[in-house]
Protein backbone atom coordinates (compact mmCIF):
# COMPACT_ATOMS: atom_id res chain seq x y z
CA UNK A 1 0.00 0.00 0.00
CA UNK A 2 2.82 2.42 0.90
CA UNK A 3 4.61 1.74 -2.40
CA UNK A 4 1.43 2.26 -4.40
CA UNK A 5 0.77 5.56 -2.56
CA UNK A 6 4.24 6.86 -3.46
CA UNK A 7 3.64 6.05 -7.12
CA UNK A 8 0.25 7.74 -6.98
CA UNK A 9 1.74 10.87 -5.42
CA UNK A 10 4.48 11.04 -8.05
CA UNK A 11 2.03 10.57 -10.91
CA UNK A 12 -0.26 13.20 -9.46
CA UNK A 13 2.65 15.63 -9.16
CA UNK A 14 3.64 15.04 -12.78
CA UNK A 15 0.03 15.58 -13.85
CA UNK A 16 -0.19 18.87 -11.95
CA UNK A 17 3.10 20.11 -13.42
CA UNK A 18 2.07 19.19 -16.96
CA UNK A 19 -1.33 20.84 -16.47
CA UNK A 20 0.36 23.99 -15.18
CA UNK A 21 2.69 24.13 -18.17
CA UNK A 22 -0.21 23.61 -20.54
CA UNK A 23 -2.19 26.46 -18.94
CA UNK A 24 0.74 28.85 -19.22
CA UNK A 25 0.89 28.48 -23.01
CA UNK A 26 -2.74 27.97 -24.04
CA UNK A 27 -3.21 28.85 -27.69
CA UNK A 28 -6.32 30.73 -28.71
CA UNK A 29 -7.83 32.19 -31.84
CA UNK A 30 -8.45 35.93 -32.08
CA UNK A 31 -11.15 37.38 -34.33
CA UNK A 32 -13.96 39.95 -34.11
CA UNK A 33 -17.44 40.85 -35.25
CA UNK A 34 -19.55 44.00 -35.07
CA UNK A 35 -19.96 43.61 -31.30
CA UNK A 36 -16.54 42.79 -29.90
CA UNK A 37 -13.23 40.99 -30.10
CA UNK A 38 -13.68 37.22 -29.98
CA UNK A 39 -10.99 35.30 -28.09
CA UNK A 40 -11.16 31.53 -28.26
CA UNK A 41 -14.75 31.71 -29.49
CA UNK A 42 -16.00 34.09 -26.77
CA UNK A 43 -16.91 37.76 -27.14
CA UNK A 44 -15.07 39.98 -24.67
CA UNK A 45 -15.39 43.53 -23.40
CA UNK A 46 -11.73 44.49 -23.21
CA UNK A 47 -10.62 47.00 -20.57
CA UNK A 48 -7.13 48.23 -21.34
CA UNK A 49 -4.53 50.67 -20.04
CA UNK A 50 -1.34 52.14 -21.49
CA UNK A 51 1.90 51.42 -19.64
CA UNK A 52 4.98 52.30 -21.70
CA UNK A 53 7.90 50.10 -20.68
CA UNK A 54 10.68 52.68 -21.38
CA UNK A 55 8.90 55.29 -19.25
CA UNK A 56 9.43 53.24 -16.09
CA UNK A 57 12.20 50.98 -14.81
CA UNK A 58 12.23 47.16 -15.11
CA UNK A 59 12.11 46.98 -11.32
CA UNK A 60 8.75 48.79 -11.42
CA UNK A 61 7.15 46.64 -14.12
CA UNK A 62 5.80 43.75 -11.99
CA UNK A 63 4.17 46.12 -9.50
CA UNK A 64 2.66 48.32 -12.22
CA UNK A 65 1.24 45.32 -14.05
CA UNK A 66 -0.19 43.82 -10.86
CA UNK A 67 -1.86 47.11 -9.90
CA UNK A 68 -3.34 47.29 -13.40
CA UNK A 69 -4.74 43.78 -12.98
CA UNK A 70 -6.07 44.62 -9.51
CA UNK A 71 -7.72 47.65 -11.10
CA UNK A 72 -9.76 45.43 -13.40
CA UNK A 73 -7.73 45.66 -16.61
CA UNK A 74 -7.66 42.86 -19.20
CA UNK A 75 -5.05 44.37 -21.53
CA UNK A 76 -1.82 46.37 -21.31
CA UNK A 77 -1.20 48.64 -24.29
CA UNK A 78 2.24 49.93 -25.25
CA UNK A 79 4.02 51.61 -28.10
CA UNK A 80 7.20 50.08 -29.49
CA UNK A 81 9.79 52.86 -29.29
CA UNK A 82 11.86 52.93 -32.49
CA UNK A 83 13.97 55.84 -31.20
CA UNK A 84 14.94 53.86 -28.11
CA UNK A 85 15.47 50.52 -29.81
CA UNK A 86 17.61 51.86 -32.65
CA UNK A 87 19.45 54.92 -31.29
CA UNK A 88 21.94 54.76 -34.17
CA UNK A 89 21.63 53.10 -37.58
CA UNK A 90 21.67 49.34 -37.30
CA UNK A 91 22.58 49.31 -33.59
CA UNK A 92 19.68 47.80 -31.67
CA UNK A 93 19.00 48.12 -27.96
CA UNK A 94 16.68 45.67 -26.18
CA UNK A 95 18.20 45.88 -22.73
CA UNK A 96 17.15 47.51 -19.45
CA UNK A 97 14.16 49.80 -19.94
CA UNK A 98 13.99 48.68 -23.57
CA UNK A 99 13.65 44.95 -22.90
CA UNK A 100 10.38 44.65 -24.78
CA UNK A 101 10.23 40.84 -24.66
CA UNK A 102 10.72 40.78 -20.89
CA UNK A 103 7.95 43.33 -20.40
CA UNK A 104 5.49 41.39 -22.56
CA UNK A 105 6.30 38.13 -20.79
CA UNK A 106 5.69 39.80 -17.42
CA UNK A 107 2.28 40.91 -18.66
CA UNK A 108 1.53 37.35 -19.71
CA UNK A 109 2.65 35.96 -16.35
CA UNK A 110 0.09 38.26 -14.71
CA UNK A 111 -2.64 36.75 -16.90
CA UNK A 112 -3.23 39.86 -19.03
CA UNK A 113 -3.26 40.48 -22.79
CA UNK A 114 -1.09 42.90 -24.79
CA UNK A 115 -1.97 45.44 -27.47
CA UNK A 116 1.25 46.22 -29.36
CA UNK A 117 1.40 49.60 -31.13
CA UNK A 118 4.24 49.65 -33.65
CA UNK A 119 3.93 53.37 -34.26
CA UNK A 120 6.35 55.98 -35.66
CA UNK A 121 8.60 57.18 -32.78
CA UNK A 122 11.36 58.15 -35.19
CA UNK A 123 15.01 58.10 -34.10
CA UNK A 124 16.92 61.35 -34.53
CA UNK A 125 19.38 59.94 -37.06
CA UNK A 126 16.57 59.23 -39.53
CA UNK A 127 16.18 62.93 -40.30
CA UNK A 128 19.68 62.97 -41.79
CA UNK A 129 18.93 60.45 -44.54
CA UNK A 130 19.33 62.50 -47.76
CA UNK A 131 16.02 63.61 -49.26
CA UNK A 132 13.89 62.11 -46.52
CA UNK A 133 10.37 63.32 -45.72
CA UNK A 134 8.53 61.71 -42.81
CA UNK A 135 5.17 59.93 -43.01
CA UNK A 136 4.52 60.49 -46.69
CA UNK A 137 5.00 58.78 -50.04
CA UNK A 138 8.76 59.29 -49.89
CA UNK A 139 11.25 56.69 -51.15
CA UNK A 140 14.08 57.51 -48.72
CA UNK A 141 11.66 57.17 -45.80
CA UNK A 142 10.06 53.96 -47.04
CA UNK A 143 12.97 52.29 -48.79
CA UNK A 144 16.43 53.81 -48.55
CA UNK A 145 17.40 53.34 -44.97
CA UNK A 146 20.40 51.88 -43.24
CA UNK A 147 23.74 51.12 -44.86
CA UNK A 148 24.78 47.58 -43.92
CA UNK A 149 27.17 46.10 -46.46
CA UNK A 150 29.47 47.52 -49.09
CA UNK A 151 31.08 45.37 -51.77
CA UNK A 152 34.20 46.23 -53.71
CA UNK A 153 34.02 47.61 -57.23
CA UNK A 154 33.79 44.97 -59.94
CA UNK A 155 31.14 42.80 -58.29
CA UNK A 156 29.47 40.28 -60.62
CA UNK A 157 26.20 38.41 -60.06
CA UNK A 158 25.28 36.12 -58.49
CA UNK A 159 25.99 37.68 -55.10
CA UNK A 160 25.68 35.46 -52.01
CA UNK A 161 24.83 37.17 -48.72
CA UNK A 162 26.05 35.03 -45.82
CA UNK A 163 26.07 35.87 -42.13
CA UNK A 164 25.32 39.54 -42.61
CA UNK A 165 24.75 40.62 -39.01
CA UNK A 166 24.64 44.11 -37.62
CA UNK A 167 24.22 44.10 -33.88
CA UNK A 168 21.74 41.31 -33.12
CA UNK A 169 19.89 41.33 -36.43
CA UNK A 170 20.05 38.55 -38.97
CA UNK A 171 19.68 40.66 -42.08
CA UNK A 172 19.58 37.75 -44.50
CA UNK A 173 15.94 36.91 -43.79
CA UNK A 174 14.39 40.25 -44.61
CA UNK A 175 13.67 42.56 -47.54
CA UNK A 176 16.30 44.61 -49.31
CA UNK A 177 16.68 47.33 -51.88
CA UNK A 178 19.92 47.91 -53.70
CA UNK A 179 21.70 50.78 -55.43
CA UNK A 180 24.17 50.22 -58.23
CA UNK A 181 25.82 52.26 -60.93
CA UNK A 182 27.73 55.51 -61.10
CA UNK A 183 24.76 57.56 -59.88
CA UNK A 184 23.59 55.02 -57.32
CA UNK A 185 20.03 55.01 -58.63
CA UNK A 186 17.56 52.85 -56.71
CA UNK A 187 16.49 49.76 -58.62
CA UNK A 188 13.89 47.09 -57.90
CA UNK A 189 13.38 45.31 -54.60
CA UNK A 190 14.61 41.80 -54.00
CA UNK A 191 12.77 39.88 -51.27
CA UNK A 192 14.83 37.51 -49.17
CA UNK A 193 12.99 34.94 -47.04
CA UNK A 194 13.45 31.74 -45.12
CA UNK A 195 17.17 31.06 -45.31
CA UNK A 196 20.35 31.96 -43.50
CA UNK A 197 22.23 31.94 -46.81
CA UNK A 198 20.55 33.65 -49.71
CA UNK A 199 21.61 34.18 -53.31
CA UNK A 200 20.69 37.31 -55.17
CA UNK A 201 20.84 36.69 -58.91
CA UNK A 202 20.68 39.28 -61.64
CA UNK A 203 21.73 37.63 -64.88
CA UNK A 204 22.30 40.86 -66.79
CA UNK A 205 24.39 42.52 -64.09
CA UNK A 206 27.75 43.68 -65.38
CA UNK A 207 30.80 44.53 -63.35
CA UNK A 208 30.30 47.95 -61.80
CA UNK A 209 32.86 50.72 -61.79
CA UNK A 210 31.53 51.86 -58.43
CA UNK A 211 31.05 49.81 -55.24
CA UNK A 212 27.72 48.05 -54.78
CA UNK A 213 25.86 49.29 -51.69
CA UNK A 214 23.01 47.41 -49.99
CA UNK A 215 20.34 49.20 -47.96
CA UNK A 216 17.81 47.88 -45.47
CA UNK A 217 14.30 49.26 -45.87
CA UNK A 218 13.94 51.94 -43.18
CA UNK A 219 10.43 51.93 -41.72
CA UNK A 220 9.60 48.52 -43.12
CA UNK A 221 12.81 47.13 -41.68
CA UNK A 222 11.96 48.22 -38.16
CA UNK A 223 8.36 47.00 -38.23
CA UNK A 224 9.44 43.73 -39.81
CA UNK A 225 12.18 43.12 -37.25
CA UNK A 226 9.76 43.71 -34.34
CA UNK A 227 7.15 41.35 -35.81
CA UNK A 228 9.79 38.68 -36.43
CA UNK A 229 10.99 39.05 -32.85
CA UNK A 230 7.45 38.64 -31.51
CA UNK A 231 6.91 35.57 -33.70
CA UNK A 232 10.23 33.97 -32.75
CA UNK A 233 9.44 34.47 -29.05
CA UNK A 234 5.92 33.05 -29.65
CA UNK A 235 4.26 36.11 -28.16
CA UNK A 236 1.16 36.33 -30.35
CA UNK A 237 -1.97 34.85 -28.75
CA UNK A 238 -2.45 32.03 -31.31
CA UNK A 239 1.16 31.01 -30.56
CA UNK A 240 0.44 30.84 -26.84
CA UNK A 241 1.49 34.43 -26.12
CA UNK A 242 -0.45 37.46 -24.84
CA UNK A 243 -0.55 39.77 -27.93
CA UNK A 244 -4.14 39.93 -29.22
CA UNK A 245 -3.89 42.96 -31.53
CA UNK A 246 -1.28 45.18 -33.18
CA UNK A 247 -1.35 48.73 -34.49
CA UNK A 248 0.46 50.22 -37.47
CA UNK A 249 1.17 53.99 -37.68
CA UNK A 250 -0.64 56.34 -35.28
CA UNK A 251 -3.31 59.02 -35.71
CA UNK A 252 -2.42 59.46 -39.38
CA UNK A 253 -5.87 60.67 -40.49
CA UNK A 254 -5.23 64.42 -39.96
CA UNK A 255 -1.86 64.14 -41.74
CA UNK A 256 -3.39 62.31 -44.70
CA UNK A 257 -6.12 64.94 -44.98
CA UNK A 258 -3.55 67.75 -44.85
CA UNK A 259 -1.13 66.47 -47.51
CA UNK A 260 -3.63 64.77 -49.82
CA UNK A 261 -2.50 62.30 -52.49
CA UNK A 262 0.96 61.54 -51.03
CA UNK A 263 -0.72 60.69 -47.72
CA UNK A 264 -3.21 58.38 -49.43
CA UNK A 265 -0.35 56.63 -51.23
CA UNK A 266 1.63 56.30 -48.00
CA UNK A 267 -1.39 54.78 -46.22
CA UNK A 268 -1.81 52.22 -49.00
CA UNK A 269 1.91 51.39 -48.77
CA UNK A 270 2.13 50.84 -45.01
CA UNK A 271 -1.13 48.86 -44.95
CA UNK A 272 0.18 46.54 -47.67
CA UNK A 273 3.51 46.28 -45.86
CA UNK A 274 1.87 45.39 -42.54
CA UNK A 275 -0.49 42.80 -44.02
CA UNK A 276 2.41 41.10 -45.80
CA UNK A 277 3.95 40.33 -42.40
CA UNK A 278 1.09 37.87 -41.85
CA UNK A 279 0.62 38.24 -38.11
CA UNK A 280 -1.99 35.91 -36.54
CA UNK A 281 -3.98 38.69 -34.81
CA UNK A 282 -5.95 41.69 -36.14
CA UNK A 283 -4.28 44.94 -37.17
CA UNK A 284 -5.86 48.23 -36.10
CA UNK A 285 -5.35 51.89 -37.00
CA UNK A 286 -6.52 54.83 -34.91
CA UNK A 287 -7.91 58.27 -35.66
CA UNK A 288 -8.05 57.66 -39.41
CA UNK A 289 -11.48 57.59 -41.03
CA UNK A 290 -10.02 56.22 -44.27
CA UNK A 291 -8.74 53.05 -42.57
CA UNK A 292 -8.97 50.34 -45.28
CA UNK A 293 -10.06 46.73 -44.76
CA UNK A 294 -9.07 44.54 -43.04
CA UNK A 295 -7.54 47.11 -40.66
CA UNK A 296 -9.92 48.04 -37.84
CA UNK A 297 -10.75 51.71 -37.40
CA UNK A 298 -10.51 53.06 -33.82
CA UNK A 299 -11.11 56.33 -31.95
CA UNK A 300 -8.86 58.53 -29.79
CA UNK A 301 -10.07 61.42 -27.65
CA UNK A 302 -11.68 62.64 -24.44
CA UNK A 303 -15.09 61.32 -25.57
CA UNK A 304 -15.81 58.67 -28.21
CA UNK A 305 -19.44 57.64 -27.61
CA UNK A 306 -20.44 59.18 -30.96
CA UNK A 307 -17.72 57.32 -32.89
CA UNK A 308 -18.74 54.71 -35.46
CA UNK A 309 -16.36 52.30 -37.24
CA UNK A 310 -15.96 53.11 -40.92
CA UNK A 311 -16.79 49.55 -42.02
CA UNK A 312 -19.52 47.04 -41.08
CA UNK A 313 -18.70 43.98 -38.98
CA UNK A 314 -16.11 45.85 -36.90
CA UNK A 315 -16.28 46.42 -33.13
CA UNK A 316 -16.44 49.91 -31.68
CA UNK A 317 -12.98 50.53 -30.20
CA UNK A 318 -11.47 53.43 -28.25
CA UNK A 319 -7.68 53.12 -28.26
CA UNK A 320 -6.95 56.31 -26.29
CA UNK A 321 -9.22 57.42 -23.46
CA UNK A 322 -7.28 60.49 -22.36
CA UNK A 323 -7.04 60.25 -18.57
CA UNK A 324 -5.35 63.66 -18.44
CA UNK A 325 -2.75 65.41 -20.57
CA UNK A 326 0.99 65.94 -20.79
CA UNK A 327 2.60 68.71 -18.74
CA UNK A 328 3.94 71.75 -20.61
CA UNK A 329 7.00 73.57 -19.29
CA UNK A 330 5.84 76.39 -17.04
CA UNK A 331 2.22 75.28 -17.21
CA UNK A 332 -0.13 73.87 -14.57
CA UNK A 333 -0.41 70.16 -13.88
CA UNK A 334 -3.23 68.81 -16.08
CA UNK A 335 -6.15 67.33 -14.19
CA UNK A 336 -9.21 65.41 -15.39
CA UNK A 337 -11.83 64.68 -12.73
CA UNK A 338 -12.44 60.96 -12.38
CA UNK A 339 -16.19 61.63 -12.43
CA UNK A 340 -15.89 62.91 -16.00
CA UNK A 341 -13.49 60.15 -17.04
CA UNK A 342 -15.83 57.44 -15.71
CA UNK A 343 -18.82 59.18 -17.33
CA UNK A 344 -17.12 59.16 -20.75
CA UNK A 345 -16.34 55.43 -20.47
CA UNK A 346 -19.86 54.49 -19.31
CA UNK A 347 -21.38 56.52 -22.15
CA UNK A 348 -19.11 54.73 -24.63
CA UNK A 349 -20.12 51.29 -23.32
CA UNK A 350 -23.86 52.12 -23.38
CA UNK A 351 -23.37 53.17 -27.03
CA UNK A 352 -22.19 49.68 -28.08
CA UNK A 353 -18.49 50.19 -27.33
CA UNK A 354 -16.61 47.04 -26.37
CA UNK A 355 -12.92 47.96 -26.09
CA UNK A 356 -11.43 51.02 -24.41
CA UNK A 357 -7.91 51.92 -23.32
CA UNK A 358 -6.80 54.55 -20.81
CA UNK A 359 -4.02 56.71 -22.20
CA UNK A 360 -2.31 56.68 -19.80
CA UNK A 361 -2.92 54.15 -17.01
CA UNK A 362 0.64 54.80 -15.84
CA UNK A 363 2.46 57.62 -17.61
CA UNK A 364 5.87 57.45 -15.97
CA UNK A 365 8.86 59.59 -16.92
CA UNK A 366 10.39 60.89 -20.15
CA UNK A 367 13.96 59.94 -19.32
CA UNK A 368 16.98 61.62 -20.86
CA UNK A 369 16.19 63.77 -23.88
CA UNK A 370 12.95 62.02 -24.84
CA UNK A 371 10.50 64.77 -23.87
CA UNK A 372 8.60 66.46 -26.65
CA UNK A 373 8.80 70.13 -27.53
CA UNK A 374 8.16 72.21 -24.38
CA UNK A 375 7.08 69.06 -22.49
CA UNK A 376 8.43 68.23 -19.03
CA UNK A 377 10.21 65.01 -18.17
CA UNK A 378 7.17 64.02 -16.10
CA UNK A 379 4.63 62.04 -18.13
CA UNK A 380 2.27 61.66 -15.17
CA UNK A 381 -0.83 62.36 -17.30
CA UNK A 382 -3.01 62.42 -14.16
CA UNK A 383 -3.20 58.65 -14.68
CA UNK A 384 -4.69 56.12 -12.21
CA UNK A 385 -1.10 55.17 -11.33
CA UNK A 386 1.05 58.27 -10.89
CA UNK A 387 4.51 58.95 -12.31
CA UNK A 388 6.12 56.81 -9.60
CA UNK A 389 3.62 53.94 -9.73
CA UNK A 390 1.61 54.94 -6.65
CA UNK A 391 -2.19 54.76 -6.61
CA UNK A 392 -3.74 58.06 -7.66
CA UNK A 393 -6.85 58.09 -5.50
CA UNK A 394 -9.74 58.39 -5.87
CA UNK A 395 -9.15 57.91 -9.62
CA UNK A 396 -7.73 54.37 -9.42
CA UNK A 397 -10.38 53.10 -7.01
CA UNK A 398 -13.38 54.75 -8.68
CA UNK A 399 -12.37 53.33 -12.08
CA UNK A 400 -11.82 49.90 -10.50
CA UNK A 401 -15.43 49.97 -9.31
CA UNK A 402 -16.56 51.04 -12.80
CA UNK A 403 -14.78 48.06 -14.36
CA UNK A 404 -16.51 45.67 -11.94
CA UNK A 405 -19.91 47.08 -12.90
CA UNK A 406 -19.14 46.75 -16.62
CA UNK A 407 -17.99 43.15 -16.22
CA UNK A 408 -21.17 42.33 -14.28
CA UNK A 409 -23.14 43.64 -17.29
CA UNK A 410 -20.91 42.04 -19.97
CA UNK A 411 -23.10 39.06 -20.92
CA UNK A 412 -26.18 41.20 -21.55
CA UNK A 413 -24.23 43.93 -23.40
CA UNK A 414 -22.51 41.54 -25.80
CA UNK A 415 -25.60 39.47 -26.61
CA UNK A 416 -27.99 42.28 -27.56
CA UNK A 417 -28.32 45.79 -28.94
CA UNK A 418 -29.62 48.48 -26.61
CA UNK A 419 -33.17 49.74 -26.53
CA UNK A 420 -33.00 53.51 -26.01
CA UNK A 421 -35.66 55.68 -24.37
CA UNK A 422 -35.90 59.27 -23.09
CA UNK A 423 -38.07 59.41 -19.95
CA UNK A 424 -37.44 63.11 -19.29
CA UNK A 425 -35.45 66.21 -20.18
CA UNK A 426 -31.72 65.43 -20.37
CA UNK A 427 -32.51 61.83 -19.38
CA UNK A 428 -31.65 58.74 -21.41
CA UNK A 429 -31.95 55.01 -20.73
CA UNK A 430 -30.12 52.20 -22.54
CA UNK A 431 -31.37 48.66 -21.85
CA UNK A 432 -29.53 45.54 -22.99
CA UNK A 433 -31.82 42.52 -22.68
CA UNK A 434 -31.50 38.94 -23.92
CA UNK A 435 -31.57 35.37 -22.68
CA UNK A 436 -28.13 36.10 -21.19
CA UNK A 437 -29.51 38.74 -18.86
CA UNK A 438 -30.56 42.36 -18.54
CA UNK A 439 -28.42 45.45 -17.92
CA UNK A 440 -29.44 49.10 -17.88
CA UNK A 441 -27.58 52.42 -18.11
CA UNK A 442 -29.46 55.43 -16.73
CA UNK A 443 -28.07 58.82 -17.79
CA UNK A 444 -28.54 62.39 -16.56
CA UNK A 445 -27.04 64.75 -19.16
CA UNK A 446 -27.86 67.91 -17.22
CA UNK A 447 -24.58 69.60 -16.31
CA UNK A 448 -25.85 71.32 -13.15
CA UNK A 449 -28.85 69.68 -11.52
CA UNK A 450 -29.74 66.33 -9.94
CA UNK A 451 -32.65 64.42 -11.47
CA UNK A 452 -35.08 61.73 -10.35
CA UNK A 453 -35.32 59.22 -13.19
CA UNK A 454 -38.20 56.71 -13.21
CA UNK A 455 -37.23 53.30 -14.57
CA UNK A 456 -39.53 50.28 -14.36
CA UNK A 457 -41.72 52.20 -11.89
CA UNK A 458 -38.83 52.82 -9.53
CA UNK A 459 -37.11 56.19 -8.90
CA UNK A 460 -33.35 56.62 -9.24
CA UNK A 461 -31.56 59.77 -8.06
CA UNK A 462 -28.81 60.78 -10.48
CA UNK A 463 -26.26 63.58 -9.93
CA UNK A 464 -25.60 65.99 -12.80
CA UNK A 465 -23.52 64.71 -15.72
CA UNK A 466 -23.61 61.09 -14.57
CA UNK A 467 -24.59 57.56 -15.56
CA UNK A 468 -25.81 54.78 -13.27
CA UNK A 469 -25.19 51.13 -14.12
CA UNK A 470 -27.74 48.44 -13.20
CA UNK A 471 -26.29 44.99 -14.11
CA UNK A 472 -29.65 43.29 -13.35
CA UNK A 473 -31.87 46.17 -14.56
CA UNK A 474 -32.84 46.76 -10.92
CA UNK A 475 -29.93 47.46 -8.62
CA UNK A 476 -27.73 50.51 -9.04
CA UNK A 477 -24.24 49.19 -8.32
CA UNK A 478 -22.36 52.20 -9.67
CA UNK A 479 -22.80 55.84 -10.57
CA UNK A 480 -20.04 57.72 -12.35
CA UNK A 481 -20.38 60.80 -10.09
CA UNK A 482 -20.86 59.04 -6.74
CA UNK A 483 -17.38 58.44 -5.36
CA UNK A 484 -17.20 55.96 -2.50
CA UNK A 485 -13.41 55.66 -2.40
CA UNK A 486 -11.32 57.77 -0.06
CA UNK A 487 -9.37 60.65 -1.52
CA UNK A 488 -5.66 59.90 -1.50
CA UNK A 489 -3.21 62.08 0.37
CA UNK A 490 0.56 62.40 0.48
CA UNK A 491 2.69 63.00 3.53
CA UNK A 492 5.87 65.00 3.17
CA UNK A 493 8.81 63.10 4.65
CA UNK A 494 11.62 65.01 6.32
CA UNK A 495 15.15 63.87 5.45
CA UNK A 496 17.06 62.07 8.17
CA UNK A 497 20.06 64.35 7.72
CA UNK A 498 19.29 68.02 8.17
CA UNK A 499 22.51 69.29 6.60
CA UNK A 500 23.88 68.86 3.10
CA UNK A 501 27.39 69.18 1.76
CA UNK A 502 28.21 70.71 -1.60
CA UNK A 503 30.91 69.81 -4.07
CA UNK A 504 32.01 71.62 -7.19
CA UNK A 505 34.26 70.86 -10.11
CA UNK A 506 35.52 72.66 -13.19
CA UNK A 507 33.90 71.56 -16.44
CA UNK A 508 36.03 71.14 -19.55
CA UNK A 509 35.80 74.18 -21.80
CA UNK A 510 36.73 73.53 -25.45
CA UNK A 511 38.94 75.82 -27.48
CA UNK A 512 38.69 76.94 -31.07
CA UNK A 513 41.40 74.52 -32.17
CA UNK A 514 39.67 71.34 -30.95
CA UNK A 515 38.67 68.75 -33.55
CA UNK A 516 34.98 68.91 -32.55
CA UNK A 517 34.59 72.64 -33.23
CA UNK A 518 32.80 74.09 -36.25
CA UNK A 519 33.20 77.63 -37.62
CA UNK A 520 29.84 79.25 -38.29
CA UNK A 521 27.86 82.47 -38.39
CA UNK A 522 24.80 82.78 -36.17
CA UNK A 523 23.19 80.07 -34.06
CA UNK A 524 22.56 76.50 -35.19
CA UNK A 525 19.86 74.06 -34.19
CA UNK A 526 21.45 72.11 -31.34
CA UNK A 527 20.03 68.70 -32.29
CA UNK A 528 21.51 69.06 -35.78
CA UNK A 529 24.95 69.55 -34.24
CA UNK A 530 24.90 67.11 -31.32
CA UNK A 531 22.75 64.47 -33.08
CA UNK A 532 20.99 64.01 -29.72
CA UNK A 533 24.14 62.67 -28.05
CA UNK A 534 24.54 65.55 -25.60
CA UNK A 535 22.57 68.15 -23.68
CA UNK A 536 25.39 70.66 -24.04
CA UNK A 537 26.73 72.82 -26.84
CA UNK A 538 29.46 75.44 -26.26
CA UNK A 539 29.59 78.65 -28.28
CA UNK A 540 33.00 80.38 -28.61
CA UNK A 541 33.02 83.86 -30.12
CA UNK A 542 35.86 85.78 -31.70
Amino acid sequence: MGSMWKVLKINTLVLVVLFSLACSSVRATVSYDDKAFIINGKRRILISGSIHYPRSTPEMWPDLIQKAKDGGLDVIQTYVFWNGHEPSPGKYNFEGRFDLVKFIKLVQQAGLYVHLRIGPGFPVWLKYVPGIEFRTDNQPFKNVGLHYERWNAGVLGPVTLKGLNEGTRDLTKQSWSYKVGLKGEALNLDTVTGSSSVEWVEGSLLAQKQPLTWYKLAMKGFVESIVLMMKSEKLFEPQGGPIIMAQIENEYGPVEWEIGAPGVAYTAWFVKMALALDIPVPWIMCKQETTPAPMIDACNGFYCDGFKPNKPNEPKMWTEVWSGWYTALGGPLPYRPVEDLAYSVAKFIQSNGSMFNYYMYHGGTNFGRTSGLFVTTSYDFDAPLDEYGLLNEPKWGHLTDLHKAIKQSEAAILSSSPTVSWPGDNQEVHVFKSDSGCAAFLANYDTKGWTKLMFQNFPYDLPPWSISILPDCKTEVYNTAKITRKVGFRRKMKPVLSTFSWQSYNDFVPSAGDKDTYPMQGLWEQVNITRDYSDYLWYLTE
